[in-house]
């Protein structure tokens, strides 16, 4: 009897050890960086976040970013978010959002019939899909021609026509060393100063 409390005792303990760090995490991870504090504020106020957000800081994976995407495209189009009818043409996934992107040719799959929701979003697939967006809205500005990044040869050639576009924009730039790390993966907080900067162009 003893030793079946004392098993008991221990069980409790390590279940409320992993609740408490679990709490700590997530309180960890949803808040943003200082850099982006202010651009996730308004786009919370814009109404353009889904409910839960896995955590600013962490990589984000596509079908994440189509939330947040379309969220902004149905506050452009109709003033506020709301369904709109797209048929489904993924196995793996069946959602508004990710169908409605794939209709208007703004997002594809990783394959025939495969969109890979989980699937991490890197910063070269970022650039094509925010370019696609903008084509899309046929948003016109003019941009000042840059420098190459010092990757250059690392991004793929399908990519760098919009990765170009989007730092010519100033949509998505690289980090201080001149890089664009096309291989890396986006955060959460990264794409939603990019979406809130394609926002402002409006």
């Amino acid at each position: 009897m003893k030793k079946l409390f004392v098993i008991s005792l221990a069980i409790m303990m390590l279940a409320l050890n992993s609740m408490v760090y679990a709490e700590q995490n997530i309180e960890w991870n949803l808040t943003p960086s200082d850099w982006a504090t202010e651009d996730v504020r308004r786009a919370d106020e814009l109404g353009i976040l889904p409910d839960k957000i896995s955590g600013y800081v962490n990589a984000m994976p596509r079908e994440n970013f189509c939330d947040i995407l379309y969220g902004l495209l149905c506050k452009i189009t109709t003033g506020e978010i709301e369904k709109i009818d797209a048929p489904n043409v993924f196995m793996d996934i069946d959602k508004i959002s990710v169908n409605y992107l794939a209709a208007i040719d703004v997002v594809n799959g990783v394959e025939k019939n495969v969109f890979a929701p989980d699937k991490l979003l890197t910063r070269e697939q970022a650039a094509t899909i925010l370019d696609r967006t903008i084509k899309h809205l046929n948003i016109e500005k003019d941009s000042n021609e840059k420098s190459k990044f010092i990757d250059d040869d690392n991004i793929s050639e399908w990519a760098k026509e919009s990765v170009y576009r989007m730092l010519n924009m100033n949509i998505m730039i690289g980090d201080d060393k001149g890089c664009f790390n096309p291989q890396k993966y986006c955060t959460t907080e990264e794409m939603i100063v990019a979406i809130m900067r394609v926002y402002e162009m409006l």
